[in-house]
């Protein structure tokens, strides 16, 4: 596949300088991943990156925890011990999968912000504000962020219901 640049809205991203925990343990901002690049997959495997989307929105989440927070838009996939759901359905004291190595676990959410726009709206309403990107991986597997928080790839954002 080819790599996908696009100014439009893709609905469905990490913040652009979102930790990825590749193969190698080596963290890398998701920005910088390309085809061909391996992350770890929650049963401590990895997939290849399959293709790359980079785009801009306006609306962006902040989910905190408490050693870390990861912005995401409200649409991407975040995974539960119930399944993979929307990060704008998650609330203040859900739990939300996380890889540690040893095990999956948890852990909890403390809060769940918008991220407040640093510029007027008016100016970035056609390209939005914020640089987002999102990857889909062979075997369309979930891959690993900061605070071993659990997401889902491009593909599993266009299948949820």
């Amino acid at each position: 596949m080819k790599n996908k640049k696009s100014n439009n809205s893709i609905t469905c991203c990490l913040d652009e300088n979102t930790q990825v925990l590749e193969a190698n343990g080596m963290k890398s901002q998701i920005k910088s991943l390309k085809i061909g690049s391996r992350v770890t997959t929650p049963d401590g495997g990895s997939a290849v990156v399959t293709n790359t989307w980079k785009g801009r929105e306006n609306d962006l989440l902040e989910l905190n925890f408490e050693d870390v927070s990861i912005k995401l838009t409200p649409n991407h996939p975040v995974q539960t011990p119930n399944g993979f759901v929307r990060a704008g359905a998650l609330k203040a004291g859900d739990e939300v999968s996380i890889f540690n190595y040893t095990q999956n676990s948890t852990k909890i959410v403390k809060s769940v912000n918008k991220v407040e726009h640093q510029m007027s709206r008016n100016i970035y309403v056609d390209y939005g504000q914020y640089s987002v990107c999102n990857i889909d991986t062979e075997g369309r597997k979930p891959f690993i962020i900061d605070g071993g928080v659990i997401v889902g790839t491009f593909y599993t954002q266009q299948t949820m219901k």
